[in-house]
């Protein structure tokens, strides 16, 4: 099983867990060079997803930002069309 762990708002950082084990994880500051980077992290979500087929995303995070809520759920919608989150994230967010 893999699962595509997203902390939203300050220092956004991703990490992909398989069958339990950490297998990636980057900030997405060390994509856009702003020290802890609150954007939403998509460059760091393409770069630990690369083309692999997620079953799960984990969302956590004191504070998201309410512009990043809606991201997620418009990648969710485009992740069903396109069988892949990275093609919906490419798609939704070039």
């Amino acid at each position: 099983m893999k699962i595509l762990g997203l902390q939203l708002g300050h220092n956004a950082t991703v990490c992909l867990l398989e069958n339990g084990k950490v297998t990636k994880a980057v900030s997405q500051e060390k994509f856009d060079n702003i020290k802890n980077s609150r954007s939403f992290p998509k460059d760091a979500i393409k770069w630990v997803v690369d083309d692999r087929k997620i079953d799960y995303v984990a969302v956590s995070g004191i504070f998201i930002y309410p512009h990043q809520i809606e991201l997620i759920r418009q990648i969710e919608k485009k992740k069903r069309k396109f069988g892949t989150i990275k093609d919906a994230i490419t798609f939704y967010i070039p």
